[in-house]
């Protein structure tokens, strides 16, 4: 008799842990189809940047001699105040963080009760 009971409980668990598989299976196609689908798309873009850099370039190298002069030295000054930019930001970022932590020193300070 148990053995009759332990069959059934062990047929029922293997039921059980097939639908799961299953299902499982069926999830893990799901995002195999989704990741191959986003891969696409990125090389998609990929080419479509590329498409929009060579377009440009083409703009650029068929200008005469002085706009492109005057483009490279805008293009030099939009490189020097991104620099800039990054390290301000930077500042920013590090002096943020010591206000935060000054004013929880404050906060917590016995002084200031």
């Amino acid at each position: 008799m148990n053995t009759d009971t332990e069959l059934s409980a062990v047929m029922a668990d293997c039921a059980v842990l097939q639908m799961q598989n299953d299902m499982e299976g069926r999830n893990i196609d799901a995002i195999f189809a989704e990741r191959q689908e986003r891969e696409a798309e990125a090389r998609q873009v990929e080419e479509e940047i590329e498409l929009e850099k060579r377009a440009a370039e083409n703009v650029v190298s068929s200008m005469e001699p002085e706009m492109m002069g005057r483009y490279q030295a805008l293009k030099a000054e939009n490189s020097h105040i991104e620099k800039d930019l990054q390290e301000q930001q930077e500042t920013l970022d590090r002096l943020s963080v010591k206000v935060q932590s000054l004013e929880e020193e404050v906060g917590n300070s016995e002084l200031k009760q």
